[in-house]
């Protein structure tokens, strides 16, 4: 009889520990729901930023091509802004103030574009243009 109360104790801890590994689990399970679900809606909120930030560069771009340099570098900052890592806001940045004559801050917005995006190749040779002082072709800027 001793034998028999000492095995269905051993099988009773067993399946204490096994429902504790049960709800060890479950609890991992819900946390990795929540992790996953946080991941998606931060993937949500940046893909509307994204879509925000495009919608002000399309803005922008219709005011640079209707020179109105002021509006189109005000619908750049709302761009970036809204997503702020994002190289082609800076290099339109850069090409409006090239336009506008400040050409420093040109050069600031056009550098801060090839960090963000290293294989910006259009930013690139415009910043090889002016470091060896070569005349730019308006219709090479970066849009």
């Amino acid at each position: 009889i001793h034998a028999l109360e000492d095995s269905l104790d051993m099988q009773n801890q067993s399946y204490n520990t096994v429902l504790n590994t049960n709800e060890g689990l479950h609890s991992y399970i819900n946390f990795l729901e929540d992790s996953l679900s946080v991941v998606i809606l931060d993937d949500k909120i940046r893909q509307n930023n994204l879509n925000n930030a495009m919608k002000f560069l399309s803005l922008s771009l219709t005011a640079y091509y209707n020179s109105e340099f002021q509006l189109a570098l005000k619908e750049t900052e709302k761009a970036i802004q809204v997503f702020p890592d994002l190289a082609i806001a800076y290099a339109r940045k850069g090409t409006i103030y090239y336009r506008m004559g400040n050409y420093k801050r040109a050069t600031i917005n056009w550098n801060i574009a090839l960090q963000l995006d290293p294989e910006y190749d259009e930013v690139r040779s415009v910043l090889l243009d002016v470091k060896e002082n070569t005349a730019i072709d308006i219709e090479k800027l970066p849009e």
